[in-house]
C-alpha cells in the first residue's frame, strides 16, 4: 500500500522562477573557520579522520588536507591533524570532500528521505506536504544520532486559492479567499510546524485557467509571515507574477519563469528586494524537452542506487510545452542574468515530478547549472552554503569546525568537472558512515502468456486483503468479511475514514497473482466490471501495474449502487500485461465505511 502515496507525490507543477549564485573563488590555503552555534541532541558518536583529501567547505576550497569528524560534528580541519587512538582512518587521496548536499525544492512523500540520502543529499527543503509527521521530522533534524534519512524542513501546506494550483492532488488544502484570512492562515501553519510559507501565484498554463491569489492576498500573507519571523517564498511561472511577488515583499522565488527574458527593471527590483531564487532546472528541462535523464540510468554509481520506482519516474515525460526551445533558451539567459547581477541561486530538483527523482536529480541540477554557464564552484555553493544561509539552516551546507558531520566523499574534482559530484565514494550523516544496500534491479516480469478466460475477482478470497491508510501512519481503518451463496460471493468492507493522511482511504485490495503484487499478464482483457452497494460517498478503483511495485497507480472514480463497466484501454498508463493489483476504496471526507462489493471481474 506504500504505492498510494504516489497519488499525491506526482505533483505536476508546471512552473518557473529566477536565480543566482555567488562569485567563484580560487583555491585557498588551509584555514580553519569557526562553525555556527547549534542546538541538538547527541550521543557520543564515532570518530573519523579523512586524510589527504581535497575539501570544499561550502564556500572555499582547500588543497590536500585532513578533516576530523567527532560526536556528529566537524571537529577540526588541517594538513597535519593527529589521529585519535579510536579514530577510523579514511584515505582521501584523489577524492573530494563536500558538505552533505541540500536540495532546495522537493515534495517529500513515501521513501523520499531514504532515497535522497543514498545520493549524498543530507537535507531536503520541502515546498508542499501535509504536516502530520512534523514532530518526527523536527526531532530527527535536531539529533546527531545515526540516521538513514535525509533531514527535512518544510513549508507544509501551501497558500493557494480555492480550486487553485495545489488543490488538484487529492490533498485537502486550507485555501484563502481574501486578505483578511491571511493572518489566521499563517498562524495555523506556524502552529503546525511549518518552517516557512509558500505562496502559489499561478493563473494556469496552456489553455487551462486556474483561480489564483491576487496582490492584496499575497501581500497580506507575506506581512503575516514576516510578523512571525517566517520566510515567504512564491511559486510563479511568469515574469509578471514574479514582479508582483517581489513588489509585495517576497523573500524568494522557487521557480524560474521562461515566458520572457529578464530586463534591467526586473534585476533592479530583485536586487532592491534582496530575493533569492530556486530555479528547479531538472523539472524545467523536462517541461521544455531537454531533460536528458538517460545518463543517470546508465551511470556507474547513480544507476545501481536507483530502484525501479525511481527509474520509472526518470522515464516519465511532461507533454512538450509550446515554444519549448524558445522557453528553454530563456531559462538559460535568465539564469545568467540573475547570476551576473548577484541574485542568490539555490539548487533544487522539484522531485518527484516527471523526469526527476529524489537525490539523483540534484546531481542533474548541478550539471544543468554549469551547462547554462555557472562556474562549478558557484553551482556547488547553490547546493550547500547558499540554501543554508538563505533558509537559516545553522551548521548545514558547510564543512568547518562546529558544522554537522554531514559529508559526501566523491572521486575526482568537481571544481574542474561538476560531473564528479555523482562519483559517490562514501556518505556520512551525523558523523556516521552509511552502508547502503543497493536496491535490487527488478527484471522485466511480464508473463509469457496472458491469463485466459473471464476473471471473477471474487472467486478466490485468498487474493483479497483489507487496506487502509493506518498502514502508512494514518488513522483510517478497514476490515473485510465474506458472504457465500451457491451462486456468488460478495465482500463486505467496514471501517472508518479519518482525516490526517495524504490520501485518506479504507477498502480492500485484490492481487493479480497468488504472490501479492507479483505481475500477471491480463492483456486480453478489455473491461473491469465493479458493482458496490452501500452508503453514498466517494469511491475509487486503483489499478496497479508496470515494471515496479512503486509504479504510479491509475485512479478511476466509481459510483455506488451502479454497475461500473470501465474500459481498460481508455486508462492512460495502465499496463495490462503487468497488472499487479486492483483496489476498491472509500475515500474523501471522514465517515463510517460500510459497503459491499457484489461484482468484480475482468472481461
Amino acid at each position: 500500500m506504500k504505492n498510494l502515496l504516489s497519488i499525491a507525490a506526482l505533483l505536476l507543477l508546471l512552473l518557473a522562477a529566477l536565480l543566482w549564485l555567488p562569485q567563484p573563488e580560487p583555491l585557498l590555503p588551509e584555514a580553519q573557520q569557526p562553525g555556527p552555534d547549534m542546538a541538538h541532541t547527541s550521543d557520543e558518536g564515532p570518530v573519523t579522520l579523512i586524510s589527504n583529501v581535497r575539501l570544499f567547505d561550502g564556500e572555499r576550497w582547500h588543497a590536500a588536507t585532513s578533516i576530523l569528524l567527532r560526536d556528529g560534528l566537524v571537529h577540526s580541519i588541517g594538513p597535519d591533524l593527529a589521529a585519535p587512538a579510536q579514530a577510523v582512518l579514511v584515505d582521501g587521496s584523489g577524492k573530494t570532500a563536500l558538505p552533505g548536499l541540500i536540495d532546495a525544492h522537493v515534495h517529500s512523500f513515501g521513501t523520499a528521505q531514504e532515497d535522497a540520502l543514498r545520493f549524498g543529499i543530507t537535507t531536503m527543503l520541502d515546498m508542499f506536504r501535509p504536516p502530520q509527521d512534523f514532530p518526527r521530522t523536527h526531532a530527527e533534524r535536531a539529533s546527531l544520532q545515526a540516521s538513514d534519512r535525509a533531514d527535512l524542513y518544510s513549508a507544509g501546506y501551501l497558500a493557494t486559492a480555492a480550486g487553485g494550483h495545489g488543490t488538484q492532488y487529492g490533498i485537502a488544502v486550507p485555501t484563502l479567499a481574501g486578505a483578511d484570512e491571511a493572518d489566521a492562515w499563517v498562524a495555523a501553519r506556524q502552529t503546525e510546524g511549518s518552517d516557512w510559507i509558500k505562496i502559489v501565484i499561478e493563473p494556469g498554463w496552456g489553455q487551462q485557467r486556474l483561480p489564483t491569489l491576487d496582490a492584496g492576498v499575497v501581500g497580506a500573507l507575506i506581512r503575516a509571515a514576516h510578523d512571525r519571523d517566517l520566510l515567504a517564498v512564491a511559486h510563479v511561472s511568469t515574469y509578471a507574477d514574479a514582479m508582483m511577488a517581489i513588489e509585495a515583499g517576497i523573500d524568494g522565488l522557487v521557480h524560474l519563469f521562461a515566458d520572457r527574458r529578464i530586463d534591467d527593471g526586473f534585476i533592479a527590483a530583485a536586487r532592491a528586494a534582496d530575493i533569492f531564487v530556486v530555479p528547479t532546472m531538472p523539472v524545467l528541462a523536462g517541461i521544455y524537452g531537454h531533460n536528458d535523464t538517460d545518463w543517470m540510468l546508465t551511470h556507474p554509481v547513480l544507476g545501481p542506487r536507483l530502484p525501479a520506482g525511481q527509474r520509472n519516474n526518470l522515464d516519465m515525460r511532461f507533454p512538450l510545452a509550446d515554444d519549448a526551445d524558445t522557453a528553454w533558451s530563456n531559462v538559460g539567459a535568465n539564469l545568467i542574468a540573475l547570476h551576473t547581477a548577484g541574485i542568490p541561486i539555490l539548487a533544487g530538483s522539484d522531485a518527484p515530478n516527471p523526469a526527476t527523482t529524489y537525490g539523483a536529480s540534484l546531481h542533474h541540477a548541478l550539471r544543468l547549472l554549469v551547462a547554462a554557464g555557472l562556474p562549478a564552484a558557484d553551482a556547488l555553493r547553490a547546493a550547500s552554503s547558499v540554501p543554508a544561509r538563505e533558509f537559516g539552516l545553522a551548521g548545514r551546507g558547510c564543512l568547518k569546525p562546529g558544522c554537522r558531520a554531514d559529508l559526501l566523499l566523491v572521486a575526482g574534482d568537481p571544481l574542474t568537472d561538476i560531473a564528479a559530484t555523482a562519483m559517490i565514494d562514501a556518505v556520512w550523516k551525523n558523523g556516521h558512515q552509511l552502508s547502503f544496500a543497493m536496491p535490487a534491479m527488478q527484471p522485466d516480469t511480464t508473463s509469457s502468456a496472458a491469463v485466459s478466460g473471464e476473471q471473477d475477482l471474487l472467486a478466490d478470497p485468498s487474493r483479497w486483503m483489507a487496506a487502509a491508510d493506518d498502514y502508512m501512519g494514518g488513522a483510517s481503518s478497514a476490515a473485510i468479511s465474506w458472504s457465500q451463496t451457491d451462486d456468488a460471493s460478495s465482500l463486505q468492507v467496514s471501517g472508518q475514514l479519518e482525516p490526517g493522511h495524504v490520501f485518506p482511504y479504507a477498502g480492500a485490495m485484490w492481487f493479480a497473482s497468488t504472490i501479492p503484487m507479483q505481475p500477471e499478464n491480463f492483456s486480453t482483457r478489455t473491461h473491469l466490471v465493479l458493482q458496490i452497494e452501500g452508503a453514498a460517498g466517494d469511491y475509487q478503483a486503483l489499478l496497479f501495474s508496470g515494471a515496479s511495485q512503486a509504479s504510479q497507480p491509475q485512479q478511476v472514480p466509481i459510483k455506488v449502487g451502479e454497475l461500473n463497466r470501465i474500459e481498460l484501454d481508455a486508462i492512460n498508463g495502465l499496463e495490462l500485461n503487468r497488472l499487479r493489483a486492483i483496489g476498491v476504496f472509500a475515500s474523501g471526507a471522514a465517515r463510517e465505511v460500510d459497503f459491499r462489493i457484489v461484482q468484480a471481474r475482468l472481461e
